[in-house]
């Protein structure tokens, strides 16, 4: 073959595996882009709810469906059909969902299942304006007279009970309704109150009554849905949950009242297509067949587990029956050798084992245990013929062969008080039993339930002996799961609560009793189908997609409670939530914040929790709600031991000297309330206070005791005082939560609760004790990952509902409100005059250190350009212009700051004002050198020509012309150095930015002092901008 040939063939199979290879990668893009289609069925003569405008579905509940589906990353399809049609419909699976106002009402639930509602409403009489009823004040006035109702609705029954069926008429659209009224064959009509504003805003000749009809209260509107298709309504209520905390569905209501419910105006996604596509996608929607879980189990333990004519029944089985159908799911039982389903369990060949499995110590290691169900007792089963059926004591009991279960409690209990010699093991309780029949064994030691249940099998050959047995004691039942599937297990629990609640499990266990535990007997739900129909759905369960992930925000430079090792979050808080997490089975996030912006956050929905070493205080309950605490913190006193305040004894000792605390902390309001507010620098992390006082800049810092440890661990230059600060108090440690999530903290308090009573919570601080609260070592649970897996799921969280109510306060009142708390209690606007004096400070100090700075640069470069000298002051200015712009100004003020003037001694205020100066300098340099270079050279030869020397010239002819053009440039400079003071923080200094993040961190309110602060800044500018207008006017007038 030739090398063309060749080539040819290479050439030819590499196109035909990208061609191959494009086809692949279209067909998944295909499949991803496939989008299941939600078919919605309504009636569209109910506007505002459901109307038509062309051929466009509108209204109301159609927005809601437009943006659900967009939620769920579906499309949507709309059927039309008779109001009292759709329920029938939907029961019998022909749609997915029926919109169109339905009211939740008891009957109704018994054919359909109903959605979270989304709205409420009320019933009104709707007349002619000219009318004979016009003027009718009370509902007896109407009375005998014809009435108009739409046929199914709440309306109709509302009506037939108040007027008489006989003068109910009902129709088949609210449209025939209304066409009634104005032919006269009805006087009046009874409509949803919406539904009557929108008629009558197309319809000048209705009029609304303001009478109250006996019985007519408030309905809530939901969307019905199939009661067999509990995965779309789990879906829906999640969207609705996402729409409702979004604001999206107060939006689309704010929108039909705007237009006055007038059914001729387009639908509020017609009018604002791009609100549609503001949604995001909480989950893609496709529908799934049940799933079926696998529960392994040994049939040969009644009334617990056995078989009638193949059919698993027992009480086990039973609850898994009502487990399965509350989580929508089926239900495989598999027959198993019971000493080998625990690790068939642990190798992930079953999911779920069930077989009257007592809890232990050493199963907890390979297994996780659901929620008891039940409490057994060893008992002695024997013949009734035997010697030893009046034994009285176990001691009668000895030296004879004792037949047990392999693998039981029964088993290891014989052996410990018989002795192995005597305890014959045997695979399954039938074969127990039979040894006994037999003779082969003297008893067996079996659980009370299962003996009852043999001598019920046997009552002629089988008794149970009255003897206890040393070491028996209470064993509690419950079911196993695989260590990973923590998701099942907290599923499992949920519907176990629920069965108990709703007195299932009491049933199950009743019915079992009453035909006397007889294995021969068919179980409870085969006896009783139709009390497993009764059940409510819980959740329609499907693997690796029910956990929810809690965004918890946290400020890690905290240590021991909050620090980062390489990207990994670790400390006490940290490790404390991943614990809470795997019991309450949902993952965590960990989000970095500023510690004094994290209750803002929370308060605002933005993260679930904040997590960061929060002091329990009255002011912040105001904003939060606070879980158990888990931690008691002091504040102590950080300082160099080369300090010579190191033998200070009292608090007196460190007065009148600059201090260094975080921002928003306790220990910030405690050293401004024993200090002063001139001498606390506040810092926006610990590493930067630690870091002041390392450097000298500030004379101590004041933190909790834990955090001071940890950083004496980092820093073997650091100590701290024993020294008792006055209004020191011990202070509680916990986590923070939203006001509306009150299930989320119900959920981890409880967790805390189990972690505290089963020590890992003790453990966790331990082992930070342990390792000397370094902040360089990672965490307990990332140190001992086994220890998080060994942690019982108690329980699954799935999140509440979102979308709380505002009040019904007033927007200015609010605002005044919000004012008066921020500015004037407290005097917190002395705080503002404060800031905004620094401010003004550095500013001033900036620009006249940047002016001096650039003129000296720009001079020096204009010299070397023009003439070519200077090259050395040349060359230095370049390089520093080039650095200073090349480089955050934020990083500049922090190397200045704890670099250079380390240990100068200097002012804070006067470092960053030379801080901003060297920075607005290079920029000045720039401004002034194309100034000068914008003046024609032939200017400068011409100054030189009639005999004035070079800097004569540069003095009186270029820069005088070089600042008129450049003066609009040099102000917008000096406007931009003012703004970029607000990083000033950064370093301790209250400037005005500061003081209102100061405030914030008080009254946990962000929108008035930032907004108050984006105001004074707005003030100044505009001062300063009409100052440099009048200043150009006046050159300008100059140069006339």
């Amino acid at each position: 073959m030739t090398i063309r040939n060749k080539l040819f063939i290479v050439t030819l199979a590499v196109t035909l595996a990208v061609f191959l290879g494009l086809a692949a990668v279209s067909q998944e893009d295909d499949a991803a882009d496939q989008k299941y289609t939600i078919q919605v069925v309504t009636n569209p003569d109910f506007a505002p709810y459901e109307y038509m405008v062309a051929d466009k579905y509108e209204g109301i509940d159609m927005d809601i469906w437009k943006a659900i589906s967009r939620a769920l990353g579906c499309d949507v399809n709309f059927n039309v059909m008779d109001f009292d049609s759709i329920i029938n419909a939907m029961e019998a699976g022909k749609y997915d969902v029926g919109a169109s106002g339905f009211t939740v009402t008891d009957e109704r639930k018994q054919q359909v299942n109903f959605s979270d509602t989304y709205s409420t409403a009320h019933q009104v009489a709707v007349v002619l304006k000219d009318g004979p009823l016009a003027n009718a004040k009370d509902y007896t006035e109407l009375l005998n007279h014809k009435v108009g109702v739409e046929s199914g609705t709440t309306g109709y029954y509302l009506a037939v009970d108040v007027f008489d069926e006989k003068n109910v008429t009902p129709y088949n659209t609210y449209t025939d309704v209304i066409e009634s009224l104005k032919r006269d064959y009805v006087s009046i009509v009874v409509i949803d109150d919406l539904v009557a504003e929108s008629f009558a805003e197309r319809e000048s000749n209705l009029k609304i009554l303001d009478v109250e009809i006996p019985g007519d209260e408030i309905e809530e509107y939901a969307f019905v849905i199939n009661k067999t298709n509990y995965q779309m309504l789990q879906y829906t209520n999640r969207a609705l949950d996402y729409l409702m905390g979004m604001g999206v569905i107060d939006d689309i209501f704010a929108y039909y009242g705007s237009i006055g419910y007038n059914p001729e105006e387009y639908g509020y996604f017609t009018a604002h297509p791009e609100k549609l596509n503001e949604i995001d996608i909480v989950i893609h929607y496709q529908p799934t067949n049940k799933y079926t879980i696998e529960v392994a189990t040994n049939p040969d333990f009644p009334p617990y587990d056995y078989t009638v004519s193949g059919d698993y029944e027992g009480i086990d089985m039973d609850i898994w029956k009502a487990i399965a159908y509350v989580l929508d799911c089926n239900v495989n039982f598999n027959f198993m050798e019971f000493d080998s389903i625990i690790n068939a369990i642990q190798s992930e060949r079953y999911e779920v084992g069930a077989s009257g499995f007592t809890v232990t110590d050493e199963r907890k290691e390979m297994i996780n245990f659901s929620n008891t169900y039940a409490v057994a007792h060893q008992n002695v089963l024997i013949r009734t013929d035997s010697s030893l059926a009046d034994a009285k004591t176990w001691e009668d009991l000895t030296g004879v062969t004792i037949s047990v279960e392999s693998g039981t409690t029964g088993y290891y209990l014989a052996a410990d008080v018989f002795g192995d010699s005597y305890v014959a093991p045997y695979n399954t309780y039938t074969d127990v039993v039979q040894s006994i029949l037999t003779k082969q064994s003297a008893f067996a030691v079996i659980d009370d339930l299962v003996a009852v249940s043999y001598v019920e099998a046997h009552p002629d050959e089988l008794k149970i002996i009255d003897v206890e047995l040393p070491g028996a004691e209470a064993e509690e039942y419950a079911f196993v799961f695989n260590k990973k599937n923590t998701e099942l297990l907290g599923y499992t629990n949920k519907a176990m609560s629920y069965l108990e609640e709703k007195g299932i499990i009491d049933d199950i266990y009743a019915y079992y009793g009453e035909i006397s535990y007889d294995p021969a007997t068919v179980g409870y739900f085969s006896a009783h189908p139709e009390a497993l129909s009764k059940l409510d759905v819980l959740v329609h369960y499907v693997p690796g997609e029910m956990k929810t992930t809690v965004q918890v925000a946290t400020n890690p430079d905290f240590p021991p409670y909050d620090y980062m090792v390489s990207k990994s979050y670790e400390g006490i808080d940290m490790d404390i939530w991943k614990a809470i997490g795997h019991t309450m089975d949902f993952d965590v996030n960990f989000n970095f914040m500023e510690f004094d912006s994290i209750i803002n956050a929370i308060a605002s929905k933005q993260y679930d929790v904040g997590a960061s070493g929060f002091t329990v205080t009255e002011e912040r309950k105001e904003t939060v709600n606070f879980s158990s605490t888990y931690a008691v913190a002091y504040q102590k006193v950080l300082i160099l031991k080369s300090s010579p305040l190191a033998n200070a004894k009292t608090w007196e000792d460190l007065k009148n000297l600059d201090l260094a605390v975080e921002s928003g902390t306790t220990g910030y309001y405690l050293s401004v309330d024993d200090f002063g507010d001139s001498y606390v620098h506040p810092f926006n992390t610990y590493t930067e206070v630690v870091q002041s006082v390392k450097t000298g800049q500030m004379k101590f810092a004041v933190l909790d005791d834990l955090v001071a440890i940890s950083f004496v661990e980092a820093n073997s230059d650091l100590m701290l005082l024993e020294i008792e600060l006055p209004g020191a108090e011990a202070e509680e440690y916990a986590f923070v939560f939203n006001k509306d999530s009150t299930k989320l903290l119900d959920y981890t308090n409880r967790a805390m609760e189990y972690l505290e009573e089963t020590g890992v919570i003790a453990d966790i601080f331990a082992y930070y004790g342990s390792i000397g609260y370094d902040p360089e070592i990672e965490g307990y649970f990332s140190a001992h990952p086994e220890a998080l897996a060994a942690i019982q799921v108690i329980d699954h969280y799935t999140p509440e509902n979102g979308g709380g109510s505002d009040g019904d306060q007033n927007w200015f009142e609010w605002l005044w409100s919000e004012i008066v708390k921020n500015f004037v209690e407290k005097d917190r606007y002395e705080l503002i005059l404060m800031g905004l004096q620094n401010t003004v400070y550095i500013t001033i100090i900036g620009l006249a250190l940047g002016l001096l700075i650039g003129i000296i640069c720009a001079i020096i470069r204009s010299f070397h350009d023009l003439r070519g000298n200077l090259k050395i002051p040349n060359a230095i200015a370049r390089v520093y212009i080039t650095i200073i712009r090349g480089t955050p100004i934020l990083v500049q003020l922090l190397i200045i700051y704890f670099i250079v003037f380390a240990s100068s001694g200097l002012n804070s205020i006067i470092i960053a004002g030379i801080a901003f100066g060297i920075n607005s300098g290079a920029y000045v340099a720039e401004i002034v050198r194309a100034g000068i270079n914008a003046v024609p050279k032939g200017q400068l030869e011409a100054a030189e020509s009639l005999g004035m020397s070079f800097n004569m010239a540069m003095g009186t002819v270029i820069l005088p012309q070089a600042i008129r053009n450049i003066l609009p440039a040099l102000c917008n400079e000096g406007i931009s150095l003012l703004k970029e003071t607000s990083i000033a923080g950064y370093i301790g200094i209250v400037d005005v930015t500061k003081a209102a993040m100061l405030i914030r961190s008080q009254t946990y309110s962000a929108f008035v002092p930032l907004i108050g602060v984006a105001l004074i800044y707005l003030v100044i500018v505009l001062v300063l901008q009409y100052l440099v207008g009048k200043l150009e006017r006046r050159l300008n007038d100059a140069y006339r």
